[in-house]
């Protein structure tokens, strides 16, 4: 496809270049599918905040996960989306700062040529930070499961063994979020800068790449259903270990030791004469 045909029409390519784009059965499939997995994916999420997440009587760490990244506290809720409004605006100025644009934009998925490499880098930042983010969560894992060693009690066992696999949890969805994001980030640029790989006709690759930007909504639907899976994986994982704890507990020297602390503390509680 290519607008060839079109150079001696009076009607000016950028229009010639933003109808063949939009009548493109590859670039519309591409829109239509964006919207219906973005209303999809609010049923898993929904049911994850809800019906797990919100109900679930785990460590705090999750439900402050509940409102630290899922969603906020009304008061908190306010201020992080006005700071992250500004946030927003002030690099959506330094990205477009100076940038010389002449022409018309096609569609809002495109990028003007002027500030492409800003926008790159940008992304390139985002996908560096995200990376980052997800390297912590290994010495943090790592001091959780050093912590779970220690010698203590089967109450400070069990919070310890909560924090540990709320962690796992966190981590496991932030690897989905990565995984994603970078797989996302890295074909878009590497469409940019070696399109002519995939094809040499200028249209073809915009249908291409304008295709390839409507799956962030992809992302938006994997999430859910992921945390799904974690969670109830998480659950599972923490009734086994909570059973084997309190086995561990009674039997052995440590549950004839707990045995005789209990008959210890029935003998020394003082009663009182009810008048």
């Amino acid at each position: 496809m290519t607008t060839a045909p079109y150079e001696s029409s009076p009607v000016p390519i950028d229009c010639i270049t933003a109808h063949l784009l939009s009548f493109n059965p590859v670039y519309r499939t591409a829109q239509i599918y964006q919207q219906f997995i973005l209303v999809l994916a609010f049923f898993p999420l929904s049911y994850f905040l809800v019906f797990q997440l919100w109900k679930s009587n785990f460590h705090g760490n999750l439900k402050w996960l509940l409102a630290g990244y899922f969603g906020t506290m009304t008061v908190f809720a306010i201020v992080f989306s006005v700071l992250e409004i500004i946030f927003c605006f002030l690099i959506i100025c330094l990205v477009f700062l100076n940038a010389n644009i002449v022409q018309g934009s096609i569609s809002f998925v495109f990028i003007p040529a002027s500030v492409a490499p800003r926008m790159y880098m940008l992304y390139g930042m985002m996908l560096a930070l995200n990376i980052f983010n997800f390297g912590l969560s290994f010495p943090l894992i790592y001091k959780n499961r050093k912590v779970m060693r220690i010698n203590a009690s089967l109450s400070v066992k069990y919070q310890l063994g909560e924090v540990f696999l709320s962690t796992k949890f966190s981590y496991s969805v932030i690897l989905v979020h990565v995984i994603f994001f970078g797989v996302y980030v890295s074909v878009n640029i590497s469409f940019k800068y070696f399109g002519d790989l995939v094809s040499k006709d200028p249209i073809t690759l915009t249908i291409v790449r304008a295709s390839w930007m409507t799956m962030i909504s992809t992302y938006t639907f994997a999430i859910g259903p992921a945390a799904i899976y974690f969670y109830k994986k998480m659950q599972s994982r923490r009734e086994a270990d909570r059973a084997k704890m309190i086995q561990m507990e009674a039997k052995g020297k440590k549950g004839a030791k707990n045995y005789d602390n209990a008959i210890a503390n029935i003998w020394k509680t003082a009663t009182v004469p009810i008048d």
